[in-house]
């Protein structure tokens, strides 16, 4: 093989290897729809920095709806809930009667109770912002993080 031979092996490697990346990093929250009731699982843009380093600004968010009879939110996990007209998307701290308890993961101080009234469902994946497949998240509800 000659010189030029070998760059075009090793360009469409390159090209092949980025376009596997972009697939999977764009579709696989689809795969979550799988295992779950589409009903219940959707998925949401997140905007905001007070989830990371969890959640980066952009991330596309799977979550289980509330109505899901495998919803079972637990300490730890990113619950999604409406605060006034807003989605925002908080860790669970602690359970109580009246809710949970949520803090964003790089905010200092905690939130107020969220509500069982208040509450969406809860993350169950989430795929890395990828900026090449921005246009397929335009059509998302966005999520503040």
């Amino acid at each position: 093989m000659n010189i030029i031979e070998d760059d075009k092996i090793i360009i469409t490697t390159i090209i092949i290897l980025l376009c596997t990346i972009l697939i999977f990093s764009v579709d696989f929250p689809l795969l979550y729809l799988i295992n779950e009731n589409k009903n219940y699982v959707f998925t949401s843009k997140a905007i905001g920095y007070s989830m990371q380093p969890t959640i980066q600004n952009g991330d596309i968010l799977v979550i289980l709806s509330k109505n899901s009879p495998s919803f079972n939110p637990r300490v730890g996990d990113i619950l999604i809930y409406y605060k006034d007209d807003t989605l925002i998307g908080h860790r669970i701290i602690s359970i109580r009667n009246n809710g949970y308890l949520v803090k964003g993961d790089y905010n200092t101080g905690f939130d107020t109770i969220v509500s069982n009234q208040q509450v969406v469902g809860v993350v169950i994946g989430i795929a890395p912002h990828n900026p090449l497949g921005q246009w397929v998240t335009e059509s998302f509800t966005n999520i503040v993080t």
